[in-house]
């Protein structure tokens, strides 16, 4: 049975709520005073592998963050957003912290491959 814990705090954070969805995975989920969420961890026990992912204070998606057991960055993704939709950049790290490779996807259905300072343009499938 899942097991939930309940915290209320002044500031910026009104809620946090943890639990243990299966007892492999670790669940947090931190709210604003605006009841909007504002961080949300996912940790893989087995793996050891963390997921953090950031929403601004209107709860759209900003960023995404994947950590090893070290606390070493493996990769992250940036969302940013204009008229013509949401734009996407992805980055690759080693374990080391860093970077491997960084694709950016943008509204206009195409990916763009950054990699050895090299930049490619690629189709994406849909």
């Amino acid at each position: 049975m899942p097991r939930e814990e309940l915290l209320i705090q002044k500031g910026v954070v009104l809620v946090r709520l943890c639990y243990d969805t299966d007892g492999h995975h670790r669940e947090t989920y931190v709210y604003n005073t605006a009841g909007k969420l504002q961080e949300h961890l996912k940790l893989d026990k087995a793996a050891n592998i963390l997921v953090h992912t950031f929403y601004s204070s209107t709860g759209r998606l900003q960023e995404k963050k994947q950590f090893n057991a070290a606390g070493d960055l493996l990769w992250r993704e940036v969302y940013s957003y204009n008229s013509l939709g949401i734009v996407i950049e992805t980055t690759i790290f080693n374990g080391k912290n860093e970077i491997v490779s960084r694709t950016t996807l943008s509204p206009d259905s195409q990916s763009y491959h950054h990699s050895n300072n090299i930049l490619q343009q690629e189709s994406v499938y849909e």
